[in-house]
């Protein structure tokens, strides 16, 4: 793969298969903690052009190689209303390693501030270190559908 950087994109600008290709990674990668949640589900994240969510895709020579999206609820135990959340950060394993992670995470972020959102949280159960490498600050543990993750924030500058 070219180590070009990413080009990011509103994911609901995609073609059909390339969203839904998406789709299946995502659920794929993060279904194991959100019983229920199915491909046409994570296809309505990927597909909403207004609103949240949200969502944003990486491209690297004009092939998807990345998501992530800007979430109202991320159904987190004990933190209802609290929002909004960074989710699905999902990147194929060719383009791992080529700054397409931190791409995706940026421009979410960038979303986030458009929304008027003050912070961003997120929940992990395997990447705290690299989050925290960008800023983001653990808060604990919390359940999220019985999964125990560690639930992250990140103050965000406002223009």
């Amino acid at each position: 793969m070219d180590a070009s950087r990413p080009t990011i994109v509103a994911s609901h600008t995609l073609p059909d298969a390339a969203r839904g290709w998406l789709a299946d990674a995502i659920v794929a990668a993060f279904g194991h903690a959100y019983p229920g949640w199915d491909a046409a589900a994570a296809l309505v994240e990927l597909s909403n052009g207004t609103g949240l969510p949200a969502g944003v895709a990486a491209l690297i020579d004009g092939t998807p190689v990345g998501c992530a999206t800007l979430l109202a609820d991320d159904e987190v135990e004990g933190l209802d209303g609290v929002g909004p959340w960074l989710a699905n950060v999902w990147v194929a394993p060719p383009a791992r390693g080529l700054g397409v992670g931190s791409a995706l995470v940026d421009a979410v972020v960038a979303l986030a501030i458009d929304h008027g959102a003050a912070a961003l949280h997120l929940v992990t159960d395997t990447a705290v270190a690299w989050y925290a490498s960008m800023g983001w600050e653990p808060h604990g543990t919390v359940q999220v559908h019985g999964t125990a993750m560690t639930h992250m924030t990140r103050a965000l500058a406002r223009a």
